[in-house]
């Protein structure tokens, strides 16, 4: 899950369909999710 380019990709995918702030928050609270579950 460290690939920046599949984050950056989903951050703007999210922004895309929820607008800006919100799909940073979104991808924000996912890329926690994922990595909580990897430790």
């Amino acid at each position: 899950m460290g690939d920046p380019q599949r984050i950056q990709a989903l951050i703007s995918a999210m922004e895309r369909r929820h607008g800006v702030a919100h799909g940073r928050d979104m991808a924000g609270q996912g890329l926690a999710v994922s990595m909580a579950r990897t430790r």
